[in-house]
């Protein structure tokens, strides 16, 4: 998923339910008990509506009404429900093991909802109580859906736009439970349709209440009796919700075509929207198969993550589209679409074939995603070792979406201008980040579908390869772009300046709540973790690096993952190449604890000797850090180094820093010196006053003898630490000085994201005039050029 703002669930979402019909029994007196109850229940269900005006409100039109909510005082507002042959088998029971009823007389009431009777067997479970925790219990394991939606948007009157839809969830038990905990928003459940059946065994299990807490999220559904362990079951249940246009869930869009506006449906399950949609285990370790049906008008075409098999008409203009098995995945990555798009073919080497689609007017703009899509797919096919597992890959653009896109397993939704361009109106960077989008979500097939994180804390391992492979597979179709050179100015950059806040958290963090799983999703996860894997590729080197891929995907397939799972693929993989790198202890020391250090270079010429010092680095050296770290804020740091005699080679010897300070040997009397060769780590460096002289020098002189992204380095580095107090600011000035010589277009974007700080710092002061006229007019002026030659290939003087 592309990086999207963080979204606050509104409060006003909340799961009801249709409740059902009243019934009787053959046998004369459980007959009265039933009327008894239903009575009793009545008058305690109207003294709570007149007491608790709250609980009044209705969803869903007439005839439906609020799911009993836990609170604090857990008053339940439905009459207990279940099959009236089970409840006369329960009566019997309880009457035999409290000595409280005779057999054929109705037991006796003891709350306002019945309790949960399970067989005496000695080896049944006690009753389960319901789930407080904000995750699921785990004592169920899906592994099977069917799933049937029918969007409606075609009444004109988008406040009446809703769907309705039956789900069978399939499930096996892997702790007896008498308790079926579901994850369910903004739905309206017709409890009367709730069954649950073994797979093996013929009639129905009796649910006894049916309970929401709007909380966690769950709903629960109380049965008669407990769950064998081991055995499969079926709960199926329909339901209806609202579509609105809030870009969740799912929702409507619209677009004008010759002055009318047409409006269809798309979806945007994660991280925990699916909910919405259809009550399910909506977390990513609950994987499944899915057999998906879609209720459309004729005049209409749908979309879902597998191919279509076949499309019948139901009547009144209906048709329904039956979807073939989907891989096992997660929910979240389920889509769903329904619109009069258009779309244009092209196929992989491999013949999957790749389609994009779009509204109608706007096929002229498909051309680079037509001939860039199947490419890149190629391109990670190869590279990974694992053939995309999919017959189709379809990229559709929605008007309205609230990311740049989203990844679902074989249909790809993008914003308009994350997958559309027009060559007569677009710019070269914008076509450049069409084609890194469509790269992102093409890794996400395997990093994130194919292979998927057990829980969010680890959402780096979706995100940041995500992040890391928008570019080696772009760079092969247009090498001019220097793609692994922009990555410190696209990527890099950004995740040093947006972890150097006191407030910055780890790459890994726990979460529970819907709204700290959205927060999760920033530059900390997609920057800095794609940088933390970029540096393990260049320490483990190429062929181990991807080897290593290779075999963490070959290994959790159709699986979850940890980061512990990554960490082995790479420590077996590295140790079989005869690599000695620690992969835990350094990949944590950057995965679990926040921010980067800032590394001091001291070195003393004659003497032959370099000392290193780090520290955590931080824009605000004053700031007070109320996050611990496990590792008291001291990293495993990778350091290489080069001078003017030896050159920048990207074979450089790496040395380690794992303590505060460290001593190496250094070439004698060398004219400068310079660290993290080739910008190939996260972390920042700084020298003493002696080298930072020569090499303001070697700047000045011949500033092609530091490579490319070590120039960028030098005046990223030296300005944020400049603004953050760790050298005088005017040390970036001269730094910078060089800029009206550069030629490459890294150093001067890192130049231009840097000089606007220094422009406020002037902006009110009596030398500021000076600054703009006789201070980097000249500079400015370069940079447009540099930019236009980049961009049109062109070199203009």
């Amino acid at each position: 998923m592309a990086p999207r703002p963080n979204a606050i669930e509104p409060v006003d979402e909340f799961v009801s339910v249709t409740p059902k019909k009243g019934w009787f029994v053959s046998k004369t007196v459980v007959a009265l008990f039933v009327v008894g109850a239903v009575a009793i229940s009545a008058a305690v269900g109207v003294a709570v509506y007149f007491a608790h005006p709250a609980m009044r409100t209705t969803s869903g039109g007439s005839g439906t009404t609020p799911l009993a909510t836990k609170t604090s005082t857990s008053t339940p507002t439905l009459a207990p429900t279940v099959d009236p042959e089970q409840l006369w088998k329960a009566c019997l029971n309880m009457a035999t093991a409290r000595h409280e009823c005779l057999p054929g007389v109705p037991c006796r009431k003891t709350s306002a909802a019945i309790a949960p009777v399970t067989s005496p067997a000695p080896t049944t479970a006690a009753p389960t109580p319901v789930q407080t925790d904000l995750r699921l219990p785990g004592t169920i394991v899906p592994y099977h859906y069917n799933l049937r939606l029918r969007p409606d948007i075609y009444t004109g009157n988008t406040s009446t736009f809703r769907f309705d839809g039956r789900v069978e969830m399939f499930f096996r038990v892997s702790n007896a439970t008498d308790l079926i905990v579901l994850l369910a928003r903004n739905l309206t459940v017709d409890t009367s349709s709730i069954k649950v059946t073994s797979t093996d065994v013929v009639g129905s299990i009796g649910v006894v209440d049916v309970m929401y807490d709007t909380e966690s999220e769950f709903l629960n559904v109380s049965l008669i009796r407990s769950l064998d362990v081991g055995r499969q079951y079926v709960v199926s249940l329909s339901f209806t919700g609202p579509i609105t246009d809030g870009l969740k869930g799912l929702y409507y869009s619209s677009y004008k075509l010759e002055g009318e506006t047409r409006y269809l449906v798309a979806s945007h399950l994660e991280p925990t929207e699916a909910r919405k949609v259809f009550p399910c285990l909506d977390e990513p370790r609950f994987k499944a198969t899915f057999n998906v049906t879609i209720s459309r008008r004729a005049n209409m075409t749908s979309w879902s993550n597998a191919l279509l098999l076949h499309s019948d008409d139901i009547g009144g203009d209906w048709v329904d589209d039956q979807y073939s098995q989907t891989p096992i995945m997660s929910t979240y990555i389920l889509a769903f679409v329904v619109a009069d798009f258009k779309c244009r073919n092209a196929t992989t080497v491999k013949g999957s074939t790749v389609e994009i689609c779009a509204r109608p007017n706007a096929l002229r703009d498909m051309d680079l995603a037509v001939s860039v899509a199947g490419d890149v797919q190629e391109w990670l096919e190869k590279y990974l070792n694992f053939s995309y597992p999919l017959p189709k890959m379809v990229h559709l653009a929605v008007p309205d979406f609230g990311s740049g896109a989203m990844e679902n397993w074989g249909l790809i939704l993008y914003s308009e201008k994350a997958l559309l361009f027009d060559p007569s109106t677009g710019t070269a960077a914008r076509k450049q980040r069409v084609v890194e989008i469509i790269a992102h979500e093409l890794a996400h097939q395997w990093f994130g579908n194919l292979v998927t994180m057990e829980w969010w804390n680890d959402i780096w391992l979706n995100e940041a390869f995500a992040t890391y492979f928008e570019r080696p597979p772009v760079e092969s179709s247009f090498p001019d772009w220097q793609e692994d050179n922009q990555f410190v100015t696209g990527t890099l950059q950004r995740a040093l300046s947006f972890d150097s806040n006191s407030n910055s958290h780890p790459v890994v963090q726990d979460v529970s709540t819907p709204t700290e799983i959205k927060q999760m999703f920033d530059a900390v996860i997609y920057n800095k973790g794609g940088s933390i894997l970029r540096m393990l590729k260049y320490l483990l080197g190429e062929s181990t690096f991807r080897a290593a891929l290779s075999r963490y995907l070959a290994d959790r397939a159709y699986k979850s993952a940890t980061r512990a799972d990554l960490y082995r693929a790479f420590t077996e993989q590295s140790i079989l190449d005869g690599k000695h790198i620690d992969v835990p202890k350094l990949m944590d020391t950057w995965i679990m604890q926040m921010g980067y250090p800032v590394v001091r270079f001291d070195y003393k010429r004659t003497l032959g000797v370099l000392n290193l010092s780090q520290t955590h680095f931080l824009m605000d050296e004053n700031a007070n850090v109320t996050r611990s770290s496990p590792f008291n804020y001291t990293w495993m740091v990778p350091i290489t180094f080069a001078t003017d005699s030896s050159g920048v080679d990207e074979n450089t010897t790496i040395n380690w820093l794992e303590s505060r300070t460290e001593t190496l040997p250094a070439p004698k009397n060398a004219k400068w010196i310079i660290g993290n060769v080739r910008l190939q780590f996260p972390y920042r460096v700084t020298y003493d006053q002696e080298t930072w002289r020569s090499l303001i020098r070697q700047l000045s002189t011949n500033h092609e003898k530091i490579h490319i992204r070590n120039r960028a380095q030098l005046i990223d580095d030296v300005f944020q630490i400049g603004r953050a107090g760790v050298e005088d600011q005017r040390l970036a000035l001269e730094v910078s000085q060089y800029i009206r010589n550069e030629r490459d277009l890294v150093p001067w974007v890192t130049w231009a994201n840097n000089i606007g700080y220094i422009n406020q710092l002037l902006s009110y002061t009596n030398g500021y005039q000076h600054f703009l006229v006789n201070g980097f007019t000249e500079e400015i002026f370069r940079l447009c050029i540099v930019l236009v030659s980049f961009y049109t290939n062109t070199f203009l003087y």
